[in-house]
């Protein structure tokens, strides 16, 4: 049972109906003696959001795929893996208000790239799409989330309080308890900015799509078109919305983040495995991209530093200002300028769970043992230290070797040397 966007200047509008078999459109609704009536709703809020106006059927998933591919094409003349995103985003946004994580789309848009067209479909396409000026925290707490929304916004930059609101509405059931309410934010969103997200980490990693100029004028008939599309999709979801539940698929070949966006874009893919199959080949280019940035952290850095120590023969005591050392000339071979004293090393070690002691002449370090050579080789493969596995280092290293035995084996992975008792902790982390 949904509203259906038809209100009148009441903000009253009628019910549709779906009893599993057909559509039924209705001023009320009686169902084990209740009687329902659609809820009268703010006009303001009516005019903006877009409530289905009907449901249509849809033929087979892959059909209604492809003619939301088509109208994407369309309206940004991208390739067909790229406007397959858009389409996937789509599908996942219809059940959006079932997802731990909703959706997040950020379009990068230069100055030379059309944006309207593209943000009319969206808005037609998306479930219950609401258009702001501005996304924050105040935007946010002013919408009718009770509604479910797509939050759609265009902005100019990407300043802190568009992050704090995209993290703010990242996840389902983590309430916002400002002005003495506890108010849960969790929609989805589109951003459509002039820039990529120096960071995506922080808006929880969204599906990143970027546009190329589209000089060509897009015909009015596609958005007749996308009505139509939209109550094909309305369809869709109360078909398929009591078969809905979170995917546990396994996308081994993705880094964690991506994972998870891969899953939540399978679960709302229905009766075709071929679709789903596709996913991790589309999320794939991002994925990369998050593995070069993953691989070029100073955390990723001081791992490569450490697993170069486990493979020689020196002593197994390691000061932070030999770590340190060994840092800044990875640093410098790899071009960078800016070099880092030992007190930032020492505390990237302690965010990677390695706490340091006093090793000699007063100075502060790691005591490398079994326990630790085993978890750093676990945080270089977690980090994708490039130089993990390298060289002859997998001939000779035990803990290389099994760590490739796992690495080559779906669904086994070595235990972490984080769990265990407190005393095996502390030999993990170089405290006797």
């Amino acid at each position: 049972m949904e509203p259906l966007g038809d209100g009148g200047p009441s903000g009253q509008s009628h019910l549709l109906v779906w009893n599993g078999e057909r559509v039924e459109i209705a001023t009320q609704f009686t169902h084990d003696d209740v009687t329902y009536v659609p809820a009268t709703i703010d006009p303001r809020i009516v005019r903006g959001v877009r409530f289905p106006k009907g449901a249509a059927s849809f033929g087979s998933t892959g059909e209604l795929f492809a003619d939301v591919s088509q109208l994407f094409s369309r309206a940004t003349r991208l390739p067909d893996t790229t406007v397959e995103r858009f389409a996937s985003f789509v599908f996942e946004d219809q059940f959006a208000d079932l997802l731990t994580y909703p959706p997040l789309l950020w379009v990068i848009a230069p100055s030379t790239a059309s944006t309207g067209f593209l943000l009319q479909l969206l808005a037609r396409l998306c479930r219950h799409s609401l258009i702001l000026t501005e996304l924050n925290l105040t935007a946010l707490r002013a919408t009718p989330l009770q509604l479910k929304p797509t939050i759609i916004a265009e902005v100019s930059s990407v300043s802190n309080s568009l992050i704090r609101a995209l993290r703010a509405s990242s996840r389902r059931d983590v309430f916002d308890a400002s002005g003495g309410k506890l108010r849960d934010l969790s929609c989805a969103r589109v951003v459509i900015a002039n820039q990529p997200l120096r960071d995506p980490a922080l808006a929880g990693f969204p599906l990143e799509i970027a546009l190329s100029p589209t000089p060509v004028l897009v015909p009015s008939t596609d958005l007749i078109e996308a009505e139509r599309v939209a109550s094909q999709l309305f369809m869709y979801r109360l078909v398929n919305i009591n078969r809905f539940r979170e995917s546990e698929t396994k996308f081994s070949n993705l880094t964690g983040p991506t994972q998870q966006l891969a899953r939540s874009l399978a679960a709302c893919i229905f009766d075709d495995e071929q679709l789903q199959s596709r996913i991790a080949t589309l999320l794939m280019p991002q994925d990369k991209e998050i593995q070069v940035d993953r691989t070029t952290t100073l955390e990723s850095i001081v791992v490569e530093a450490l697993l170069a120590r486990c493979h020689d023969n020196q002593s197994p005591m390691f000061s932070v200002g030999g770590l340190t050392k060994s840092v800044n000339t990875i640093l410098v071979g790899r071009g960078e300028l800016t070099q880092v004293p030992p007190e930032v090393v020492g505390w990237r070690l302690r965010s990677l769970g390695l706490r340091t002691e006093f090793v000699s002449d007063g100075r502060k370090g790691l005591i490398i043992g079994e326990e630790t050579r085993s978890y750093i080789h676990q945080l270089a493969s977690d980090y994708g230290v490039r130089t993990l596995n390298q060289g002859t280092a997998i001939n000779l290293c035990k803990h290389c070797r099994s760590l490739a035995q796992f690495q080559n084996e779906p669904g086994l992975r070595p235990i972490s040397c984080k769990s265990g008792s407190p005393e095996d902790a502390q030999k993990r982390r170089g405290v006797n």
